[in-house]
């Protein structure tokens, strides 16, 4: 959006070629980047300089192309990508109130509100409020003369609206709320997830709001808060013991299973796993089940899966033909389980003609082997 302002205010197509290229680049690095171009459109509504209308909208078609180079990869993994999660994650919070949700989500850090009860880490009510008091507070400076200009009033003591706090203003709020629209139609937003798109804008805008204290004494309240709250946090987040369950499973499967064994992921756990196996060497067969999690290993949807029982059937019968293959010379079936009973059954099911081997299986890990069935 500073490239559309230098672009609009100073012409040139290098300027404008510019915003085109950042503006392309914004979806290519992820969808929510689409909410960037309406922020350009609201944005260039605010000039009043119509003879520049053509070379904005060669610019967007520009930056356009390239998402749509990219379109049929997007429409292939739309095949597999669900958003019923998001739906369930934010089904209490009225729709009204997400974006400020994300605003508060930008105030406080994805840390302190979610995900420090990942590790352990409590959450001090004393933080949040603090950080509540200081970003409102910064925000509200840094919009008074917006709101002085939008009102038509001008208080000569008062610091004038800057084009660059209409820029950001643009950048805060208009993908959050273009997301929010389509958040009606299709649920994509989550607040302090992919809204972290707009989160520049608003450090911006707090820092906008900081340069205006005129107070000595006020500034250092408001760096002593801040760097308050970051040493506040940080120190439990590093102190916290880490979580190493799949590099555990990674390990033990290493050190246990063999090369021609068949490891079987029922859940949405291969990535990481997958990924530190690689790591610690050596070559393995590995099969996801369902088959389809192989496609989309960070998406596992029990529910959306369940409604095909027949594919089912057919994945957990096709794995046991696997592990029976012939030649293949295997001596176990290890299964690398996740909580989700009703979808894993039909795995089970199949696996019950193998016999468990209880010496081997890791409940901890929640890592199940079987003895392959003995070739003739």
């Amino acid at each position: 959006l500073w490239m559309l302002d230098r672009a609009v205010t100073r012409g040139g197509r290098l300027r404008w070629g510019g915003y085109a290229l950042v503006t392309a680049l914004a979806p290519l690095t992820h969808n929510w980047g689409l909410f960037l171009f309406p922020a350009g459109w609201a944005l260039f509504l605010l000039y009043p300089r119509a003879r520049q209308v053509r070379a904005f909208l060669a610019a967007q078609i520009a930056a356009a192309i390239p998402y749509l180079l990219w379109l049929p990869v997007i429409l292939k993994q739309a095949e597999f990508a669900r958003t019923n999660w998001i739906a369930r994650v934010m089904v209490d919070v009225p729709p009204i109130l997400k974006v400020p949700m994300s605003i508060d989500s930008f105030a406080l850090g994805g840390g302190i509100p979610a995900y420090f009860s990942y590790f352990g880490i409590g959450v001090n009510p004393a933080q949040v409020w603090i950080a509540r008091a200081l970003f409102a507070g910064l925000l509200i400076l840094a919009l008074r003369p917006l709101l002085g200009a939008l009102s038509g009033k001008h208080d000569p003591n008062e610091t004038e609206a800057e084009p660059r706090d209409w820029i950001l203003l643009s950048y805060l709020m208009v993908p959050l709320l273009t997301a929010w629209v389509a958040s009606l139609f299709l649920p994509i937003y989550i607040a302090g997830r992919y809204d972290v798109i707009a989160f520049p804008a608003f450090a911006l805008l707090a820092g906008s709001g900081f340069a205006l204290l005129r107070s000595r004494v006020l500034q250092s309240v408001a760096v002593a808060m801040l760097v308050g709250l970051a040493i506040s946090a940080a120190p439990p987040y590093y102190e916290a013991e880490p979580r190493r369950d799949d590099l555990d499973t990674a390990r033990y499967l290493a050190e246990n299973a063999g090369p021609r064994d068949l490891i079987v992921f029922a859940g949405p756990r291969r990535s990481t796993v997958e990924y530190s196996l690689r790591r610690l060497g050596g070559e393995y067969s590995l099969v996801s089940f369902p088959r389809e999690l192989a496609d989309h290993m960070g998406l596992f949807e029990p529910v959306a899966l369940l409604e095909n029982p027949a594919q089912l059937e057919r994945d957990a019968r096709a794995i046991v033909e696997m592990a029976q293959e012939p030649g293949r010379g295997r001596a176990h079936v290890w299964v690398v389980d996740y909580p989700a009973g009703p979808l894993n059954a039909y795995l089970y099911r199949r696996l019950g003609e193998f016999a468990p081997d209880h010496e081997r299986t890791r409940e901890d890990l929640r890592v199940f082997a079987f003895r392959a069935p003995a070739e003739d």
